[in-house]
This record gives C-alpha cells, structure tokens and sequence, in this order.
C-alpha cells in the first residue's frame, strides 16, 4: 500500500486554516432605529442606545458614550416579573424551603386558632340555649346570692335574662 505524499501536506494546511479563522462567538447583536436585530462581528454605531445592544463578544468592553435623557430615565420596574438569573443556589432553594415551611406552620396554626374559636362560639351558643330553654319553660329558677343563700327568680328578672339570652343568640 502506497500513500501519497499530497494527503500529509493537506493535512496541516486545514489545521492552520481553522486556527486562523476568527471564533464565531465574537458577534455582536443589537437592535437598529427600526427595532430590527442586527448581528455583526463589527460594535454598533454610536448612535444605537446601550440598552438596544443584545450581546457584545466575550471580553470586549463597549466604549464610553454619552446618555440622552430618554436613555438616563430608567424604565419603572414591573414588581410582578421576577428576574430569572438562572439556576438556583443551594442557599436560595434552602432558604425558599424554610419559607415555605414557616408559611406552611402559620397556616396551620392559624386554622387551629380558628377551629378552636368556631368551637368555643358553640359551646357558648349551645349553653345559652339550654339556660333559654329553662328560662321559657316557666320553672321557678333559684340562684345563690353574696350571702350563700338560695333565692327565686322573679318575674321581671326572668323576662330580663330572656332578652339578654336572645340578643346573645343572635350572633350564634
């Protein structure tokens, strides 16, 4: 098997070559007056704003310019758009873990405070009904006075506690 001399010498010609090319990475890409994107190996011309420019070549600065009033004035945040920098750092995803997770113990301790109260306005309502109920069944009720001792219920104070019964009813 013979080979040719020509194929050795082809060979290292393409390596210069593409030793030599420039990279593709070094473009730059901005949008025009007419908000068309330009891509270019070249800067932009002065006069595009730096906020229309895109993407600059690595390593490349862009060149000090002037700012107009319209570029100084910075355009009003929108609060509801979150920036994405990319992936998460472990930090960041355990601290939005612990947050989560107190939002999560508040939640729940909020809806034990709520049922604890739903179940206290029952017993409440429930006692008052049951002391209505005997109000309005028209047997004498005693009670105990400062002095220990056992006195009745007369007519007027029954009528009193039965209005005041109703009117605690009705937020049951």
């Amino acid at each position: 098997m013979k080979i040719r001399s020509s194929s050795f010498l082809f060979a290292p010609l393409i390596v210069v070559v593409s030793l030599a090319a420039k990279p593709v990475a070094a473009q730059w890409v901005w949008k025009d007056e007419g908000n068309r994107t330009v891509i270019s190996d070249q800067a932009p011309p002065a006069s595009i704003p730096l906020k229309n420019i895109l993407k600059t070549p690595r390593g490349s600065r862009l060149a000090p310019r002037t700012i107009d009033s319209a570029e100084a004035a910075p355009a009003e945040p929108k609060p509801d758009v979150k920036k994405d920098d990319g992936p998460k750092t472990w930090a960041e995803k355990d601290l939005e873990y612990k947050k989560r997770q107190k939002e999560a113990a508040e939640a729940s301790k909020k809806q034990e405070e709520e049922t604890a109260k739903a179940t206290a306005k029952q017993e409440r309502c429930k006692a008052i009904r049951n002391n209505q109920a005997g109000l309005e069944s028209g047997v004498r009720i005693a009670r105990t006075n400062e002095k220990g001792e056992r006195e009745f219920m007369t007519d007027e104070q029954r009528q009193a506690e039965i209005q005041r019964n109703r009117s605690e009813l009705g937020g049951c």
